[in-house]
């Protein structure tokens, strides 16, 4: 049974501020349901099936603003006293009316009250004698018996027999009044109908009968329902009397009627508000604003229609703020820009602050349409006939505007709204300003450049993805919304861009197409043109995403086809930031590697790149030309990369928009095919050939690799595939292979072997396998990487002639890497000596004059041969011989990759610790990690292993609070990678282990033991977490923790973990490729417990580290060599065989970059040991 009195079902959020909020008008009202003779607050509106209250479940989706509520009272037969009466009633219903709305901010925020009711008449005394200032009243009706009730008869019978049952004495009296043709009947139907004059009353009446025990009836039939007043309609329902207010859902044929007329009164009851509302004072910041204007102080501002305006809340402020502290010196005006794309809602926001703001222009606030000078005197020829300005007319009415400035120019506080001026070539708008300082003009805009106006002024961004949502429902009708639905609304307003425009447009698509939100999605996505073009009943035709873009788009493609070019190519490419230099680097030169092992340059005609596209990004004074032309309309606006390089930007709304275009003049194929070929062009080869800039570059340009990929699956089908493009994507996809997460890098690898088939391109097949065995190795997945490399390594360092092709420098630099990746391999499964045959058995074909490619791979071999003597434990020897690397590149003019320097540098620095010698450690690292914070590398693989080499250095050299620092800073940052990619892999993991194991191990040579434990604690549950039980990993963690609870007074604990180290050590055996664990560590903890072995801390001498100073001369030279080379020209030959040589880098990033050595990832390249630096992967 449903509560008596008053209850409300449902309120709007801040219902208080649903009249007035921020200065604009929002309808609002009540709903109130009366019950009728035997019926229930709850139950006479509830559906018995689906169970539906469809005041509360039902109605607030199509109502959101209005307030629902329900009125019961004793309303069964038994219950009635000898008192009861009709009036009695009321007048409690009129009393918790006053109560719930007595507050003056309610009274005058929820000005309409509409009262739904049954069987009963009080209702129509309430709607008549509950005075609300400005309100308006709507009456519905159900079944209402308005001339009584033939079964009223039928009912005091039951009374009657009830009464002998209840000591309720029953309504006999109410009864007696609700007969048929009953003159107390007749006397408050005809009393209620003089008082209806300004009601709107619907009667909904049953067409069929109900059911009773002995008989089915008509309850009330027509003539009794209808009060016959001229404001009256009458509508019949097929239901009976108890099913006529309860709706099963929102497609019950019953609830259309009542909804279309609730949502009538809705409309009526908004139009009502605006025309009082002129009488109403408005408030802003506690000061007290003006009515809104009457004829007497002109208001010349299109009111809003939409009252779901959202957001602005910045523009709104900075504007208020501008115009609120004018500058003293102002002899002019104040002029603020609003500027933005078609459709973001710079319009509804100059509205918005006109009427916020209107008390304070005494003299008129005005909106002048300036989209031409035509409309601009036109709106200035309504102005001042609005104000019956004293002017002479000029002939014709062309020269209104400027009588309207003279006239304006007299007064003193005014608003000028210049709407809409977005071609500032074809006439200066300033010449249409008044001269008054007191005056205030606000002007909107497409063009961007209209910022010169005035210093002040902001560039309209889209909405706020929760205002954006929220748009989204209201206008759709989806208030309250569902936590479902509200998940698929952020979902649509992402894919809208959360542009208001569109997303009005959406809303109203879902509303007037009653299409779910998941219906419009999966429509949205399939056919995205067809969707935003829809023309709707509901909405002006140039309310939608092609009609405000339309004209921007036939004015460039007649005026400017060089911004055309850029914007079909823009169409196609991420649309969050296209870098400026990426453009640049796709339509010049590209490094490569021709067969001969040397330097090629791809030209962008070889590479298939449009000419006009490159004569147009070559030329910086056409482009900056064809740029203006798009922000002319805010189709694009710019922005600093976080790399502070300059970027263009466009809305996604409007990439589509451009695409269904170049689709309907039939040249989509042809720009998706140039975005594949930019994209392919633009994205550095490798680390040898690009050095720094192959990091830098391939980060910053992953982002456009899955619109190539979706630019590419388009493409494929439709047209043959031409060598160069094949190839252009097969090389893309193995060097964007370097990035991302590996599921995306082994995607790519999988991609890129499936383009190459069986078409025998040994080179790009060898270097898809080294790509694919390496990664695979990352994984730790041997087995697999193993498979990968059998194929193409069985006898090939042996045999010349292993592939059919004929050998060339650059298929044998490929056979080298091959060998390089087996040979990593083989270091993984502990093969030393099958590892060191296999690389010794590799050489250049021309051991006097080796190509550069060879080059590379012979400083491989190096590392990876240096890395054999580090495994073994022969650390003074790898130490000579990674010196002897280091002097070597040096003289050899720095031509190595940046990605080989991290290695070399991790293994070396490692070695010296290894040997006591911290201080040359840190010396050779200095230049590196300057490098590091400058090119803000730290959270880069590269700089993991450079950081992790110096706080092992640190500690090796007793610096324990400064490494900790560093440390505890690295933890951090690896567990949130690590957290990100899902627990990352085998080398990321590597480099967690090593932090938390040199964490502990500080703690321990501090002696703090509690601390110890639960650091050694930690580093023994990533041992168990990544698989590595029963490795050397496991065994020195655990001799390390028997130590501690040695100390910690556990000794029994202690001798049971030594027990279990032990074991790990018989199965896996010592392993001096972890640095400090498998050497000075070890030999510390593998001692008798209580004991501790030989320092770790290494007290070197001054004089070793003088000595360093020497190779860190070298380091720095190379590190200078190495930029050189990176920044410099380098000779080559292009594909064609044509002598060219090639500046590599734009001269701002020359500028930017200045002689920084370039490091790229160490664990990226898929060559010669790349996975091991510093200690990575488990034996």
């Amino acid at each position: 049974m449903g509560p008596l009195g008053v209850t409300v079902l449902y309120d709007p959020d801040n219902s208080e501020k649903s009249l007035l909020e921020d200065g604009y008008i929002r309808a609002a009202f009540d709903i109130v349901a009366v019950h009728g003779l035997n019926g229930d607050s709850f139950d006479t509106w509830t559906h018995g099936k689906s169970g539906k209250l469809w005041l509360r479940d039902m109605l607030p989706r199509m109502l959101p603003e209005t307030r629902m509520m329900t009125y019961g009272y004793n309303a069964k037969f038994v219950n009635y006293t000898s008192t009861q009466d009709l009036y009695s009633i009321a007048s409690k219903l009129l009393s918790e009316l006053v109560d719930v709305r007595r507050t003056p901010e309610v009274t005058r925020t929820v000005p309409c009250k509409l009262t739904l009711h049954t069987d009963c008449l009080e209702a129509k005394k309430t709607s008549n004698s509950f005075h609300l200032p400005q309100s308006g009243r709507y009456s519905s009706e159900k079944g209402t018996p308005h001339s009584g009730s033939d079964l009223a008869s039928y009912g005091k019978s039951i009374s009657n027999i009830v009464s002998a049952c209840t000591p309720l004495s029953p309504a006999t009296l109410l009864l007696k009044i609700l007969r048929k043709d009953s003159n107390v009947l007749f006397e408050l139907s005809r009393d209620f109908a003089k008082r209806s004059q300004n009601l709107t009353i619907v009667t909904f009446y049953e067409m069929d009968k109900t059911d009773f025990v002995l008989r089915r009836q008509m309850v009330v039939d027509m003539g009794s329902a209808i009060l016959r007043t001229p404001n009256e309609v009458a509508i019949g329902q097929n239901a009976n009397h108890r099913e006529i207010t309860k709706f099963s859902d929102a497609k019950d044929m019953n609830y259309r009627p009542v909804l279309s007329k609730l949502l009538k009164f809705g409309e009526d009851i908004s139009q009502h508000i605006v025309e009082a509302a002129k009488t109403l004072c408005m408030s802003n910041e506690g000061e007290r604003a003006d009515s809104l204007p009457d004829e007497s102080v002109p208001f010349e501002v299109p009111m809003l229609k939409d009252f779901r305006f959202r957001g602005r809340e910045a523009v709104l402020a900075a504007m208020d703020q501008f115009f609120s502290h004018p500058p003293a010196e102002a002899s002019t005006p104040l002029v603020y820009v609003v500027s933005g794309l078609g459709g973001a809602g710079k319009t509804q926001t100059a509205i918005r602050y006109a009427h916020v703001h209107n008390s304070r222009y005494r003299d008129g606030v005005f909106f002048i349409n300036a989209s031409s000078v035509p409309a601009i005197n036109l709106s200035a020829d309504r102005i001042l006939s609005r104000m019956k300005a004293p002017i002479q007319k000029s002939v014709g009415g062309n020269n209104r505007i400027f009588e309207l400035r003279k006239w304006l120019g007299e007064k003193g506080q005014w608003l000028l709204v210049f709407d809409g001026a977005d071609d500032m070539e074809a006439f200066n708008i300033q010449d249409f300003f008044p001269q008054s300082r007191t005056g205030h003009i606000i002007t909107t805009t497409r063009d961007q450049a209209a910022h010169n106006l005035s210093a002040f002024g902001n560039r309209v961004e889209t909405l706020d993805p929760d205002a954006a949502v929220h748009a989204l429902l209201d206008k759709a009708k989806m208030q309250p919304p569902s936590t479902a639905a509200v998940v698929v609304a952020k979902r649509i307003t992402q894919m809208l861009g959360f542009l208001p425009l569109a997303i009005d447009h959406a809303g109203a698509y879902i509303m007037a197409r009653q299409k779910s939100l998941l219906e419009y999605e999966e429509l949205f996505i399939g056919r995205r043109g067809d969707v935003l073009g829809a023309q709707l009943r509901v909405m002006p035709r140039e309310q939608t995403i092609q009609a405000a873009w339309a004209v921007n788009f036939d004015h460039l493609e007649s005026t400017q086809p060089d911004a055309v070019t850029l914007l079909s190519l823009f169409a196609f490419l991420e649309p969050s930031e296209i870098l400026v230099d990426m453009l640049k680097r796709g339509c010049m030169g590209k490094k490569t590697w021709d067969q001969h092992g040397e330097v090629a340059i791809l030209t962008p005609a070889e590479a298939g790149i449009d000419q006009r596209l490159v004569d147009i990004v070559a030329d910086d004074l056409r482009f900056d030309e064809a740029v203006e032309g798009l922000l002319a309309f805010s189709l694009v606006w710019k922005l600093r990369s976080m790399e502070g390089l300059s970027a263009l930007a466009l809305h996604p709304l409007v990439q589509i928009y451009a695409a269904e275009r170049s689709k309907t003049v039939g040249t989509e194929l042809h720009w998706q095919q140039q975005v594949i070929l930019v994209i392919c062009q633009a994205f550095p080869y490798s680390v040898f050939l690009d050095g720094s800039d192959f990091g830098d570059w391939g980060r910053q340009m992953f982002a456009h690799i899955p619109k190539v990929l979706y630019a590419f699956d388009n493409v494929r089908p439709r047209v043959d595939l031409d060598a160069i493009m094949r190839r252009a994507m097969i090389i893309m996809l193995l060097s964007a292979s370097k990035f991302n997460s590996m599921l995306y890098k082994m995607e790519l690898v999988e991609r890129a072997k499936q383009l190459l088939g069986d078409d025998g391109d040994v080179h790009l097949s060898m270097w898809a396998v080294v790509t694919e065995s390496s990664l695979l190795r990352i994984k730790g997945e041997n087995e697999r990487a193993y498979l990968a490399l059998q194929k193409h390594i069985h006898g090939l360092s042996h045999s010349p002639q292993a592939h059919d092709a004929p050998l060339n420098p650059r298929i044998n630099a490929e056979r080298g890497n091959l060998v390089l990746s087996y040979a990593s391999n083989l270091l993984m499964d502990g093969q030393t000596t099958r590892a060191t045959h296999e690389l010794e058995a590799w050489e250049p074909l021309d051991h006097k004059m080796p190509s550069r490619m060879e080059q590379d791979v012979a400083h491989g071999k190096h590392v990876v041969l240096g890395r054999v003597l580090r495994n073994e434990g022969r650390f003074q020897e790898a130490v000579s011989h990674y010196e002897s690397l280091l002097k070597a590149a040096c003289e050899d003019n720095g031509l190595v990759s940046s990605m080989w320097q991290v290695q070399l540098f991790c293994h070396l620095s490692d070695l010296y610790c290894e040997i006591g010698r911290p201080g040359r450690a840190l010396s050779l690292l200095r230049p590196a990690m300057e490098q590091v914070a400058e090119r803000r590398w730290n959270s880069t693989p590269r700089g993991y292993a450079l950081q992790l080499c110096q706080a092992e250095a640190l500690i090796r050299q007793g610096s324990l609070d400064l490494a900790q620092q560093q440390l505890l800073e690295l933890d951090a940052t690896i567990s949130g990678a690590l957290d990100e990619t899902g627990g990352g892999n085998m080398v990321s993991r590597t480099k967690h282990y090593l932090v938390r194991a040199s964490l502990a191990r500080i703690s321990h040579m501090k002696q703090r033991w509690e601390e110890a434990l639960v650091r050694w604690h930690k580093t023994s549950e990533l041992v168990e977490k990544y698989g590595w039980k029963r490795t050397f990993n496991e065994a020195i963690t655990l001799l390390s923790l028997a130590q501690v609870l040695y100390q910690l007074d556990q000794p029994d604990d202690a001798e049971e973990v030594r027990k279990q180290a032990q074991s790990c050590l018989d199965a896996d055996g010592r392993k001096y490729w972890l640095v400090a664990l498998g050497s000075y560590w070890y030999e510390f903890v593998q001692v008798p417990l209580g004991e501790s072995g030989p320092l770790t801390i290494a007290r070197e001498n001054p004089s070793h580290v003088d000595d360093m100073y020497g190779m860190s001369g070298v380091v720095r030279q190379w590190c200078a060599a190495d930029a050189s080379f990176g920044d410099g020209r380098v000779a080559g030959k292009n594909l064609s065989g044509t002598d060219t040589s090639l500046g590599f880098h734009d001269a701002r990033m020359a500028a930017r970059k200045g002689s920084s050595s370039g490091f790229s990832s160490p664990f990226q390249d898929g060559r010669s040991g790349s996975r091991t630096a510093s200690g990575s992967g488990v034996a």
